[in-house]
């Protein structure tokens, strides 16, 4: 309790908010914060940009040079592969929301429908079960 009365002080509240950009709104402040990888084209370019740079420069000794040519490489290798996973986890998980969803039954039944009184939503959920007892009957055993 004590740690938390002298943390929550309108000072530090404040100067969180401030921090964040989001009080006064600062949007520059904001999009800094956002951790989003940049894509294929601008990271190859920045890429290339940088190893035109370190080969002007002669100060740098050849293993360092050829230790960051490695190393974007490597970055690129694994952006791609990053992007490419992302991709295949949006897709299973889309897929896994349709399968999720139910197509009969109570729920479904009383899906969208505003139903004011108990005795409609009785009606449609016996109606639903029913439907499924049909369905169960049919079943060879």
């Amino acid at each position: 309790m004590r740690a938390r009365q002298r943390a929550l002080t309108p000072r530090n509240i404040k100067s969180g908010w401030q921090a964040t950009g989001l009080e006064p709104l600062i949007p520059i402040v904001v999009l800094d914060k956002l951790d989003s990888p940049p894509d294929g084209t601008e990271l190859r370019k920045a890429n290339m940009i940088l190893h035109d740079e370190l080969a002007k420069i002669n100060e740098v000794i050849l293993p360092v040079k050829r230790y960051m040519q490695r190393m974007t490489k490597a970055f690129e290798a694994t952006q791609s592969e990053l992007i490419t996973v992302r991709k295949q986890l949006f897709d299973s998980q889309s897929l896994l929301q349709i399968r999720k969803a139910r197509k009969r039954g109570k729920r479904v039944a009383l899906k969208d429908r505003f139903e004011y009184t108990t005795e409609e939503t009785l009606q449609i959920a016996k109606q639903a079960d029913e439907q499924a007892a049909s369905r169960k009957s049919r079943k060879r055993r």
